[in-house]
């Protein structure tokens, strides 16, 4: 069966460089009961998502490393951001994201697209692939990290986080009983942590090379996560994420048995 991940990068390749936005400017996706909005030119990247009137996201964004002695860097470094949004389904706003980032190096694009549920549903996705490129004639030691720190229901104090599956975290508050998923569709993580704010973050932002630490659960408090890659990336090469971050006010057991198959469990209405 054909994925929506197809139809992603079908308008990727279309209008990627067809509808240009300023790339200084954060960028507002929105779709049914939900909106995100994206800075390109900040390592704050993700830094909100509203489902039903509520913020749950403080920052997610993308850091990257060649070789094992140089420090962590987030992708806006790379270059200024090529930056197209697209309506896809001709509701009012934006629901799709388009990013590019290269210099001599390395080229970076990145796909997010917003899947918001009915009014008052408590539901939303945010599908993101991200696809890097070698561009030089010698192969680099490719070291690709995704953090993550949700404030579900709008509040930092009562989140845990747990790794459910190889290439799935689970967040959930522990008053609201609302939860959020990310679910690596394609390829698991070498490494993963969950730690408390600002713990990861800052290994990510110290100025030397640092490894994520496989700890696998952390709570009650600010609960962050994270991913990484590392992969050798052959000239010419490209190396391919796909994922999908689900939020639910409610977790259901069918629900989360579903996590496992790849987290992509909402349908874009028609």
């Amino acid at each position: 069966m054909k994925s929506k991940w197809m139809g992603v990068f079908l308008f990727y390749s279309v209008f990627l460089f067809c509808l240009c936005v300023n790339p200084a400017e954060a960028v507002l996706l929105v779709d049914n009961n939900s909106t995100a909005n994206i800075d390109p030119g900040s390592y704050m990247g993700e830094d909100d998502w509203y489902c039903d009137g509520t913020n749950n996201l403080f920052q997610q964004w993308f850091w990257y490393r060649i070789g094992d002695t140089g420090p962590e860097a987030s992708i806006d470094t790379i270059s200024a951001p090529l930056v197209s949004v697209v309506n896809a389904d001709f509701d009012p706003g934006d629901e799709t994201l388009h990013l590019r980032y290269e210099n001599n190096t390395m080229r970076v694009d990145v796909s997010i697209e917003l899947v918001g549920g009915a009014p008052g549903s408590g539901v939303s996705d945010l599908m993101e692939g991200i696809t890097i490129t070698n561009l030089t004639g010698t192969a680099l030691d490719l070291h690709f990290f995704q953090y993550v720190d949700f404030d579900l229901a709008g509040t930092i104090s009562n989140d845990k986080v747990v790794l459910q599956y190889p290439n799935t975290f689970v967040q959930t508050d522990e008053v609201s009983d609302m939860w959020v998923s990310e679910t690596v569709v394609v390829p698991t993580a070498t490494r993963y942590e969950a730690n408390i704010y600002a713990a990861t973050l800052n290994a990510l932002q110290d100025g030397d090379a640092d490894n994520l630490a496989n700890i696998p659960s952390a709570g009650i408090g600010d609960a962050t996560w994270a991913f990484q890659w590392d992969v050798e990336l052959l000239p010419g090469d490209s190396f391919i994420i796909s994922k999908d971050k689900h939020i639910d006010l409610v977790p259901e057991p069918i629900t989360l048995a579903l996590l496992g198959l790849g987290g992509l469990i909402l349908r874009r209405k028609k």
